[in-house]
Formats: C-alpha cells, sequence, structure tokens
C-alpha cells in the first residue's frame, strides 16, 4: 500500500502569510550594506557596499528615511581614479600616445572601438604601489593597486559525465590589488580565473590611401622591397587577378622553368605605350625588349657627342607612391593604414595573408609568418585593430635549396583565430579552408587571460577618464578595455526594493542627464536582481528619461523651468545644483513646491559641488546654490582622530579646529605630491595619506559618529557636548582630504592646487585654482581679493591731532592689547575698539628684556597687562584691558618661556577663562601663533600636547594657544586702511604716531607688506620692519575672539557698553585693576602631576 506524505497546513499558512507581512523597516544605510553591489563604471568603489570605505556617508544616508528631516543637503567634491604607467601606450585615431602625454579633449578608444574623448586627466602619481598584469598572449600592462578592471570571471562546473567545463560569469569590476590576491592560485580550478574580453575592431572612418591596401599588403607580402615588383607563383594567379581587379595594371617580366612569376605592377591609368619621357614605343615596335628605342639612341648620343637628350615627364609610378610612404627598401605597414576603415584594414590582412599566411588544419587557426620584424609587429597590429586576439613568437628559419643548407635567420609567425565569417583571405585555396564558428567553442578566443599579477617596483602613474558609456578605454599595445552619487543611488535601490515612491532625479542638462543614466544606474539595475525584476517590461517603462518600478516610477529630468514648475513627487533628488541655471532662482524654493503636498512624507537631496559659494563666512557667501541650503541646515562637519596624538579635529574649513593640508610652496612639484602632510592643528602631528583610512573609520565608530552640527561642541579629547539643533534640514559637509577615492591621495591634491597656484602667478587667470578647490577639495572657492596700493603717507596724514596717546577716545568700548616678541625686547600695542568694529590706536611701547632665557624679564609684562588708560572725557575713570595676546614663537626658547609664563600667571590668577564664544575659548590673556599654510584656519584656540621635546614640559597640553592665518587677518586690515570715510570698520591714528619728518617710520611699519597673487603676504624688501602691521593684526584676532563680530550693538554686553554704563571701567586713581582677584572659574588640574598620554582613538575605535 503506498504512503503518502501530506504538507503541514500551518506551515503552508505561515508561508502564504508571510508574504503579506510588510518589509523589515530599515535606513538607506542598512539596506545598502546588505544588498548593494557596486558595478558603476564610473565610479571608484568596486563590490558589495562596505560603510568602512567611506564611512562619512552612513549619515547622509540615515536622515533620507527620517520624518523629522525634509530635506538632505550634501557638499562635496567628486573624483576617483586609478591609474596606469606614464609609458603605458594608448592606441589613438592618429596612432600611438603613452598615458603621460594624454591631455583633455584627446581621442582615444573605449572596449567596442569606438572613438571618445579624454574628458578629465590626473597630474603624475608617485609611489603607489604598482602590479604588473600579463595576459595570456603574452602582453602585459603596469597598474597601480587600484586601478580597476572590467573583467569576467570562471569556475569549472562538474557535468553528469564527469566533464568539467569553463562556465564564464558576467562582466565586473576588480580592481589590480584584488586580482594579484586572486589571479594566480595553486588549485587547479582556479588558475587564471581572470579574463578580460578581446576589444571590438577600431571604428575609424574610411581614409584616402596613396595604394589599395590589398596590393600593398600583396607587395609587402611577395613583393621586392627594392621596386615595384613582385613574385609569385602561378598557381596562385588568383592574386594577380585581384591586383588587376582594384585598377593596378600587372605585367608579367618574366618566368622560370619551376612556374615562379616575376609580375610588375603598375599605377591605375598605366599606359605601356609611352616611355617616362613621353615617347611613343609604338613608333619603332622592333626593339627587342619592350622598352624605348627613342629612349637608347639619345642616351647614346648623350654618352658619344654629349647631345642633350628630352627631360623625364613627371609620371605617377608605383615604386613612387611606394617611396612616399616609406616602405621602398624599408617594408613596414604605414601608420595610415593602420588608422584606415575597418575594410581597408582588413583588405590589407588579406593582401599579407594571401602571400605569407596560412590556415592550421582546424580550419580556424590562421598564421602569418615573415622575417621581418619590424613587418610582423606591424601586422600583430593590424590584428588586433580588427578585434581579433594575435600572438606572436619567433624561431629560427633554416632555408635549404636542393638539399643544399643556404643560411638561416630568424622568423616570425603570428598566430590567431579566425573563423569563415572573418574573410581573412581573398585566395580560393586558403579561403577554402576557413571553417564556420557555428558549432565551435569561442570562449578563448574572445577573451584574454590574466595569467600573472606580480608587485613591481613604484613608478609614476597617471588616470584619465573617457566620455564613453562604459567608461571603458584601449591601454596596452594589446589594446586591452581598462577602467576610468552613491547616497542617491542607494537611496533609489531601497525604494525600488521594499519602501516604493515616486521619484524625480534633476541633472544640469539632457545630454548630461542621458549619459549618467546609460553609465550608472542602467548597469545598477542590471547587477540587482530586486530592481530588475520589479522594472516594467513594456518599452516605455524603460528608457533614459522614465523607469516604472512595481509601485512606483522614477523621472530622470534636466533642470529646466518647465521640468522644475510641472512635475510633483514625494522624493527628488537635485543632483549638481549649482550647475543649474541662475536663472531659475531658489532652486530649493522650486524644488520645494513640488513637494509641498506630501507634506512631512516627502523629502529632498540635493547634492552639488560649491560652485556658487563665495568663501567660507555664511552671511556674506552663502547666498545661493548648495552652501545656502547647507547654511539653512544644521550644518554638520566632520571630526576625526590625529594618528599620533588622539586630538579630534576636522578637515572642513569652518570647523573650530580645521587639520590643514601642507606642503613647501617652494619645492617642485613631485616633491610637493611626495611631502605634503595633513597637519593636527592641536599638536602639529603630521599626517600620512595611508592613515586617513584608520582616521575615518574611527570617527564613524566613535559614540557619535564622527558628524559634529550646530549646538554641539567636540573637545579636542573628543567629549561632545550639547544638542543638534533642530532644524528642516540635515547638512553634512564631504571634504577632499576625507574622500578614499581622491586621485593621488593628498599628495594629488596637494599637487594640483600648488600647479593651479603657479597659473594664477603667471597668467593671473584663477579659472584652475577655482576648479582644483571646488572640484577636488570641496571648498568654495574666494577670489583674491585686491587691495591696491597703500601709501604710508596718505595714511600718516589722516592722523588726528585731537587724539592723543594713552588716552581713550570717546566711541572706545573696550580695548584689547597684544604684544610681539623680537630679540632683546617686546613690543606692544592696545587698540580700541567701538560700535561697528570702528577702531583707535591707543598706546604703543617697548619694554626691554630677554624673551628666549628670562622669566624674569617675562614677568615684567604683568604691569602693563594689568595697566588702565584713562578717559578723554576727564571724569577720572580709566578703561582696563579687556583681553591681551602675545607671540609666542620666535628664536629658540622663547616657546618654552611664552608656555611657562602662561602657566605661572593662571597659577596667580592673571588669567583667567571668561567662558566659549563661537565654540573657543576666550582667555583674558593667551598665547598667539600664525600659521604658516596659505589655507590655514582663520582662528581656532588649541592646547598642544608640542611635538618638539624642549617644548613639552611647558605645554603638557594646559596651554591655550591662539592659532590664526595671518594672510586672512591682514587682508582684513589691508580694507580697514582703505575706508577714508569714518564708520564700521575705520582705523583713527593718535598724530603722535607720526615721526617729525618724512618717512613716518610706524606707518612705514604698517605697509611694509604687499599681497601676492596666490594671497600670501611679504614684505617689500627683506629686513624691512613690521612690528606695526603684526601687532595690528594681532589685536584684530584678540577681539574676535571675544565676540567682536558678534556683538549686537544696539545690546551690547555690559562691558561693550557706552562709557556711563559701561560696568568694566574704574577710577583712574584706584590701584590698578588685577586679574588675580577674580578667581578662576574653570577648573584647573594639579600642575605637579604630569597629563596621562592618552592613546589616539585611531587605535581605540580599530
Amino acid at each position: 500500500m503506498l504512503e503518502f506524505e501530506y504538507a503541514d497546513p500551518y506551515q503552508v499558512a505561515r508561508e502564504a502569510l508571510s508574504s503579506l507581512v510588510p518589509p523589515e523597516r530599515q535606513t538607506v544605510a542598512e539596506y545598502a550594506v546588505l544588498h548593494r553591489h557596486l558595478s558603476n563604471q564610473g565610479g571608484g568603489y568596486v563590490g558589495r557596499w562596505h560603510h568602512e570605505k567611506a564611512p562619512y556617508l552612513v549619515a547622509p544616508m540615515e536622515t533620507l528615511t527620517r520624518l523629522d528631516y525634509l530635506t538632505t543637503v550634501v557638499v562635496g567634491p567628486g573624483q576617483s581614479g586609478k591609474a596606469l604607467a606614464l609609458d603605458t601606450p594608448i592606441p589613438t585615431p592618429a596612432g600611438w600616445a603613452s598615458m603621460g602625454s594624454l591631455q583633455v579633449g584627446d581621442k582615444v578608444f573605449d572596449e567596442h572601438g569606438n572613438v571618445c574623448a579624454v574628458t578629465f586627466a590626473t597630474e603624475t602619481m608617485l609611489e603607489h604601489p604598482c602590479y604588473r598584469v600579463s595576459f595570456s598572449d603574452g602582453t602585459s600592462i603596469v597598474a597601480d593597486a587600484e586601478h580597476v578592471w572590467a573583467v569576467e570571471t570562471h569556475a569549472r562546473m562538474r557535468m553528469p559525465d564527469g566533464s568539467r567545463p569553463h562556465v564564464w560569469d558576467a562582466k565586473k569590476l576588480v580592481t589590480t590589488e584584488r586580482m594579484s590576491l586572486d589571479a594566480v592560485n595553486e588549485r587547479a580550478d582556479t588558475t587564471n580565473r581572470y579574463a578580460i574580453r578581446v576589444a571590438g575592431a577600431l571604428q575609424l572612418p574610411e581614409v584616402e590611401l596613396p595604394i589599395d591596401p590589398y596590393v600593398l599588403g600583396v607587395w609587402l607580402g611577395d613583393g621586392n622591397s627594392h621596386s615595384a615588383q613582385l613574385t609569385l607563383h602561378e598557381n596562385d594567379q588568383h592574386i594577380a587577378d585581384e591586383i588587376g581587379r582594384a585598377g593596378y595594371p600587372v605585367e608579367t617580366v618574366a618566368r622560370t622553368p619551376t612556374g615562379v612569376l616575376t609580375l610588375q605592377l603598375r599605377v591605375p591609368g598605366w599606359d605601356p605605350n609611352f616611355c617616362t619621357r613621353g615617347h611613343d614605343r609604338r613608333i619603332k615596335p622592333d626593339y627587342s625588349w619592350g622598352g624605348c628605342r627613342e629612349c637608347g639612341q639619345q642616351d647614346a648620343r648623350f654618352r658619344q657627342y654629349g647631345i642633350p637628350r628630352d627631360e623625364p615627364r613627371a609620371r605617377d609610378t608605383l615604386s613612387a607612391r611606394l617611396q612616399s610612404l616609406g616602405v621602398l627598401k624599408n617594408k613596414h605597414i604605414p601608420a595610415s593604414y593602420l588608422r584606415g576603415s575597418a575594410a581597408q584594414r582588413l583588405a590589407l590582412l588579406q593582401g599579407l595573408m594571401d602571400t605569407d599566411g596560412t590556415i592550421g588544419k582546424t580550419g580556424s587557426r590562421a598564421q602569418f609568418s615573415n622575417c621581418n620584424e619590424r613587418l610582423a609587429r606591424d601586422a600583430l597590429e593590424l590584428v588586433r585593430s580588427l578585434g581579433l586576439k594575435p600572438t606572436i613568437r619567433s624561431r629560427i628559419a633554416r632555408a635549404v635549396v636542393d638539399g643544399v643548407p643556404r643560411g638561416s635567420s630568424i622568423a616570425y609567425s603570428i598566430d590567431f583565430t579566425a573563423y569563415a565569417e572573418t574573410k581573412v583571405f581573398r585566395l580560393a585555396r586558403k579561403a577554402v579552408r576557413q571553417l564556420p564558428r557555428h558549432g565551435r567553442r569561442t570562449t578563448e578566443t574572445e577573451r584574454r587571460r590574466v595569467v600573472e599579477v606580480t608587485r613591481v617596483p613604484s613608478v609614476p602613474v597617471r588616470c584619465i577618464q573617457v566620455d564613453s558609456e562604459s567608461h571603458l578605454y584601449l591601454a596596452g599595445d594589446a589594446m586591452v578595455p581598462t577602467h576610468n552619487t552613491e547616497i542617491a543611488q542607494n537611496w533609489l535601490l531601497k525604494s525600488v526594493a521594499n519602501d516604493p515612491a515616486d521619484m524625480l532625479w534633476y541633472m544640469q542638462t539632457d545630454p548630461g542627464l542621458e549619459s549618467y543614466v546609460k553609465s550608472r544606474i542602467n548597469p545598477m539595475i542590471d547587477s540587482h536582481p530586486e530592481m530588475a525584476m520589479r522594472l516594467g517590461s513594456r518599452p516605455i517603462d524603460d528608457s533614459l528619461h522614465f523607469k516604472r518600478f512595481d509601485g512606483m516610477h522614477v523621472e530622470f529630468l534636466s533642470a529646466s523651468s518647465n521640468n522644475l514648475i510641472n512635475k510633483s513627487s514625494p522624493r527628488i533628488v537635485a543632483d549638481e545644483v549649482d550647475a543649474y541655471d541662475t536663472s531659475l532662482g531658489d532652486v530649493k524654493a522650486l524644488l520645494d513646491v513640488r513637494r509641498q503636498t506630501f507634506q512631512r512624507q516627502s523629502m529632498l537631496l540635493a547634492l552639488s559641488h560649491p560652485d556658487l559659494a563665495r568663501g567660507l563666512i555664511p552671511d556674506r557667501d552663502w547666498s545661493a546654490g548648495i552652501m545656502a541650503m547647507y547654511g539653512d541646515s544644521d550644518r554638520r562637519v566632520w571630526y576625526w582622530p590625529c594618528p599620533h596624538c588622539g586630538a579630534w579635529s576636522s578637515p572642513v574649513p569652518i570647523a573650530s579646529r580645521y587639520m590643514v593640508l601642507q606642503y613647501d610652496e617652494s619645492e617642485t612639484l613631485d616633491e610637493i605630491e611626495r611631502n605634503a602632510r595633513l597637519v593636527c592643528p592641536v599638536n602639529g602631528c603630521l599626517i600620512e595619506d595611508r592613515d586617513r583610512r584608520a582616521m575615518n573609520a574611527a570617527a564613524y565608530r566613535s559614540p557619535f559618529g564622527g558628524w559634529i552640527g550646530d549646538g554641539q561642541e567636540i573637545s579636542q579629547d573628543g567629549v561632545v557636548t550639547g544638542d543638534l539643533v533642530a532644524r528642516k534640514s540635515a547638512g553634512f559637509w564631504i571634504v577632499g582630504t576625507m574622500s578614499p577615492f581622491i586621485l593621488g591621495g593628498i599628495g594629488g591634491l596637494a599637487r594640483a592646487k600648488a600647479k593651479a597656484e603657479r597659473e594664477l602667478d603667471v597668467s593671473g587667470d584663477d579659472q584652475a585654482i577655482r576648479q582644483v578647490t571646488v572640484k577636488q577639495f570641496g571648498f568654495p572657492y574666494a577670489p583674491t581679493r585686491g587691495v591696491g596700493s597703500i601709501d604710508a603717507n596718505v595714511l600718516a596724514e589722516r592722523a588726528d591731532t585731537e587724539l592723543k596717546l594713552a588716552v581713550v577716545p570717546d566711541g572706545v568700548r573696550f580695548i584689547t592689547l597684544t604684544i610681539d616678541v623680537q630679540i632683546a625686547h617686546w613690543e606692544w600695542l592696545a587698540r580700541g575698539w567701538g560700535v561697528g568694529a570702528q577702531s583707535w590706536v591707543i598706546d604703543r611701547g617697548r619694554i626691554p628684556g630677554d624673551p628666549a632665557t628670562s622669566a624674569e624679564d617675562w614677568d615684567q609684562l604683568l604691569e602693563l597687562l594689568a595697566r588702565a588708560f584713562p578717559l578723554a572725557d576727564g571724569s577720572g575713570r580709566a578703561m582696563p584691558i579687556r583681553a591681551a595676546g602675545y607671540d609666542s614663537g620666535g628664536q629658540p626658547g622663547v616657546t618654552q618661556q611664552a608656555y611657562a609664563a602662561w602657566r605661572r600667571w593662571k597659577r596667580d590668577g592673571r588669567t583667567r577663562l571668561i567662558g566659549k564664544i563661537a565654540g573657543r575659548d576666550a582667555w583674558t590673556v593667551i598665547p598667539m601663533k600664525g600659521a604658516d599654510a596659505l589655507a590655514a584656519q582663520r582662528l581656532i584656540v588649541t592646547y598642544p600636547d608640542t611635538a618638539r621635546k624642549s617644548n613639552r614640559a611647558a605645554a603638557s597640553g594646559t596651554v591655550p594657544v591662539a592659532r590664526f592665518n595671518p594672510n586672512l587677518y591682514k587682508d582684513d586690515l589691508a580694507g580697514q586702511l582703505q575706508r577714508a570715510e569714518v564708520g564700521d570698520w575705520y582705523i583713527n591714528f593718535p598724530h603722535a604716531l607720526r615721526s617729525k619728518e618724512q618717512p613716518h617710520v610706524w606707518f612705514e611699519q604698517l605697509t611694509s607688506e604687499s599681497q601676492m597673487k596666490n594671497g600670501r603676504w611679504e614684505k617689500n624688501a627683506p629686513g624691512r620692519r613690521n612690528e606695526a602691521l603684526d601687532l595690528m593684526v594681532m589685536n584684530h584676532v584678540i577681539a574676535q575672539l571675544h565676540g567682536l563680530h558678534q556683538i549686537d550693538w544696539e545690546k551690547p554686553p555690559s562691558w561693550a557698553k557706552p562709557w556711563d554704563t559701561n560696568s568694566f571701567l574704574v577710577a583712574a586713581s584706584a590701584p590698578e585693576a588685577s586679574s588675580s582677584s577674580s578667581a578662576s572659574t574653570s577648573p584647573t588640574s594639579s600642575q605637579g602631576a604630569p597629563r596621562e598620554q592618552k592613546k589616539s582613538a585611531v587605535h581605540r575605535y580599530r
């Protein structure tokens, strides 16, 4: 009796009901890491999506599915690249070029053989890990570790009959480094697992050639290298017939008993009845060998009597044409023939194969043999240009005539597979032996296997990008195809897979949009089954501008007025916002209207380089484009830890601690690329390019995930305080130094910037530096502001006789004081500040001493710091110094003394922490240091654990230092000095600053420097004194540190109010105010115990 197994009804029910359960709620980032596979051929990241590669992209993706945000703004650069050695040959329509010589606009070939243009070319990159990739046809290419290859992989499947055929997977992208690990494996079933498809035939237009390609091929194969003659066997008369059909007359001039013919080739239109001097040879036909009898008689008379002969007529001959091509006595294939049309190149190959070619017994293995190495190499290129896969080998060929050895030579053989569909013969007896492709295994003929990937010494490398659909281009002698806004694409993937909603995707123009869809979106759909299976099957469901998926559709649109006004959708991607037509106005406002009916269920993702911003000051410079959107967001910036000292800082230039990219401008470009380093703003540690990945990973794994926004503050130890402000937009600023995909790493960035700066110096054109700043660094570009020529005598003429030194004039609300260190004294200057940042020079002076060695001399500055200046109203009141700063650099020993003095003064209560202003610690007295780098942060307060051993004991991470960019503050001062009318930012000078006669020394110091084209300030003459300039700049730094730029003069703080209500004023007759009466409001650490050395977060969050 048969027994049947029945399904469990409860199990059936559970399985049926499971399909009705909504998908698990996931963020875009969570879905991407589980399901996204990157095979996009335009990007620099290939394989399964992994957050560790670019962890700063996680937070922007997380916000796309949160209901408390309506907009996500991403500012950043866009660069990725892979490089080949500079000497890598690149085929072009004009012949061959090297990777090192290619420029933007040059033409190359894609993997289908179509002509495409170079759209981007990097500078030369040094010290990249390099590998030699060797192929099964004997060719090789040197590439760097990150170079991407379009490969196919294979596996051996065991079949029922025991066979194990190769099964090839679809094309995917892998890096050279990945192939070096996988390509050569000791196990037999995985050796040579990678292969690259043979490129298609070069698609070129027909060109005008002096000799028919087939005729030239026949002559190259069997022709006399000194004349327009060739030898054929009478059995191959078909070749002569083919030459005749091409229009070239053929004359038989000799025949051997064995049937070998010597043929004379003529050009089309040749008339054999006339000689080269125009004589009609038919007049005297009795001339036996068919030459010209008249010419013979003239030659005889000339030799015997000197009678002149008729001059030869300029006649077109085949010998002349061969001579013009340079092949007479030097057989080779001219470059013009190698870049003819496919039909012309095939005809040339047919001529070569009819004479010196064979077809093997298999009916597909063809061979061309010749003893001329140059001709053989040219023939090898010719075969490759037709989309075939040839190999070349050499052997010793020995000639034997009638059984007698007649010498030997080297013969070169080119082997390739050619089926009957590729007619490489015209000679019937050879062509008939070619067999058709049908039913034959062709996998090996269509692919080059990667047989070896070996590490080689690093060589200079370079990368290009091309405008082909696949972004592949041909490289190397073998013409191997090689390669060149993931947030939005991940969002699209998740939407299609389990969270459908209609989407609008805007880009600048239709051509750019169509190229993007073809090169990025379509491959993404093909590589993700969850997208492909949901894509509509009708033609209208899948176009370059519209794609319908189950439950949703996506429209890809150019950012035109009609498209922005007449469309609506709950989800919108606005890509490269700053490239949109400026006549559109506020793009965000237009896009918000498109989604207003969806309310909080909507989301706008805006991405762009910061092209429209004019600098780094939000209120002044961020009035349009992506930076305007970022300014309205919660303004998050990325913080990462220094791998050496562990201090947290940011590569984003608006951060409170900005990590600058440093290089020596005086070095060569190669040296700049090699020596560029990131500099820790806290301790000056030098950070190499290889450290950035670990720094990014540590930031991502930290408790706050790396991003710090408005309302939050992060200490240099990585402690975050405050809450992120609640705004409708989440903003993320990604810069080039964060990205692992930047071309050449930070060295490449430094090189590009230095080169652009030098171009600006030479030409005055800022286009290059603008592109590097915006596109590669991801920073807004601020044009160098012209400050004109400031004359010391003009400033001296403005000095006011009503103003007295050491007296506070009406209008001053608070005073700053700064001290500049010299070799044997200190220079000081007090500057008063009033409404609208108008300022007055209050007093100046000099204090002798030894700044490098004497602590006692440093302590005499305390009397100056405690000074109060009487008011000009005669009321007996005085105004103390609100804040002071002093130079902490200079001669050896100065830094140690400066730090030690501050620690003593803090211990005695002479300096105190007022609090935080604009995220920076504001101390009443603080050491100062100007930054060397041109792109350094404007102002930052750090507590350095100095790397210099001699300074370590003095600092120990407890001494604050106000680091500032002197070039930016000198820009500001230049603008202030040019103000000729009293008002905001006007500077008032007491008459006593003038000298008795010209030159006015103090004003000469004030104008002792000029701004260079690159924005750096330098002395007008070596050795010129500039103390007045430095002190004025330092006072502005201290004033900004204490909130000058934030004061609301309608409701100023008590210490900046008018005199009658100013709480900071004292009686002039009272003892000079000392800050010792005020206890420090901030907790202090024990002065005796050394601070414990902390391990960098790069190691803690590894």
